[in-house]
């Protein structure tokens, strides 16, 4: 909590620096996320951005704009398409430290000396590898996250490599329901996203209250799920009956034949069905308690049974640090030259819940703060 606290009152000294310092302007605050008071402040478009790209107010990308203005003018190098192989480590004084990095492009390997390093390279969403470690139940998933594609977990692989210590509680930000094949995924989904659904597992049962406001976790829990669809709707009835892919969807005239086409106990799902229909008719859903006004009954055959799948947005985990964002050992000692900022080190900041936006200043300020100490660094 107390390092949560910190970097709040830290984010307003982060925005003052990119308005005085950077010259960055930001939108009037507003409502975003959950909504609620004016509390966003959103990005706005530099004075003289990229030809053609933009309105008048976006995200992260237009401060981006703006930083790159900043070191231009200071004449900073920036080298892109210039993926880093390593870090540098090297003995000095009898002390252990990141003096650089190892990196590559297509025509030039680079060796970098630095007195410090600091690492911004992302989360894991993108390593199946590092997700089977940390967050098990999402590793089948990991095609489907929506996180940027840089998220591979390299930056956390070099830190442990020179003995940071991770967080072993990591998480990932659940978003949102989709089918494998996106162009099915409208067919589960209504003015009330799924509130009104239905989920049936590998068992054939309900494991979820639909009304929810997220349903990854427990989508991500199962080795199988499907949302039941019926005929009401023709437009979708008609798109899921033209889907020949039966490890997508299946589709039968009755209740129990659309269980064995799914490979579940035929009674099990006819009576999850039956139950759930007898509770929108009595407006009390006995096994899961969902609100009345979204108990819909699926009346109409031919039933479906649409594959579902959990997508996801960044990871929360990383390595440790401390209040200056050094990298710590295990022993809690400070890896000298070592540095790490955002999805590499935001874990302390998030308790299974990720509040919209709060990613860009946790990046903003917890950058601000490690290259200001590592500027510093002897």
């Amino acid at each position: 909590m107390k390092r949560l606290t910190a970097i709040t009152y830290e984010f307003t000294k982060t925005v003052d620096w990119l308005e005085s310092t950077v010259g960055h302007a930001f939108a009037d605050p507003r409502p975003f996320g959950y909504g609620g008071p004016n509390y966003a402040h959103a990005a706005k478009k530099p004075p003289v951005p990229p030809s053609g790209r933009g309105t008048s107010e976006a995200g992260g990308r237009f401060v981006i704009e703006s930083l790159k203005n900043h070191i231009d003018k200071l004449g900073v190098t920036l080298r892109t398409g210039t993926p880093v192989d390593d870090l540098t480590i090297v003995e000095k004084d009898g002390e252990t430290r990141v003096a650089g990095v190892v990196a590559h492009n297509a025509k030039t390997r680079f060796e970098v000396s630095a007195k410090a390093v600091v690492l911004a390279t992302g989360g894991f969403a993108h390593s199946r590898e590092m997700l089977e470690k940390y967050v098990p139940q999402y590793a089948p998933f990991e095609k489907y996250s929506v996180a940027s594609v840089g998220d591979t977990g390299d930056g956390i692989r070099m830190a442990l490599k020179a003995g940071a210590v991770p967080y072993e509680d990591a998480w990932v930000i659940g978003l949102r329901l989709t089918s494998p094949d996106k162009r099915l995924t409208p067919t589960f989904t209504t003015k009330d996203k799924w509130k009104d659904r239905v989920f049936v597992n590998e068992k054939g049962e309900r494991f979820v209250n639909e009304n929810l406001p997220y349903l990854t976790d427990y989508v991500a829990s199962q080795k199988t799920a499907r949302a039941i669809v019926d005929s009401a709707d023709a437009k979708k009835a008609e798109l899921l009956k033209n889907c020949r892919d039966e490890s997508l969807v299946v589709g039968a005239p009755g209740w129990k034949s659309l269980a064995k086409k799914m490979g579940v106990p035929e009674n099990a799902l006819h009576d999850t069905m039956t139950a759930y229909n007898r509770a929108c008719e009595t407006g009390d859903d006995k096994a899961f308690r969902k609100p009345k006004t979204y108990l819909k009954p699926f009346l109409k055959a031919p039933f479906y049974a649409v594959r579902v799948v959990p997508q996801t947005g960044d990871t929360m985990g990383g390595v440790k640090v401390n209040d200056k964002f050094q990298v710590l050992r295990a022993d809690g000692s400070v890896i000298k030259g070592l540095y790490a900022g955002g999805e590499v080190v935001n874990r302390p900041y998030y308790n299974r819940v990720y509040t919209s936006g709060t990613g860009l200043g946790v990046a903003y300020t917890s950058g601000r703060i490690a290259g200001t100490h590592a500027a510093d660094e002897k």
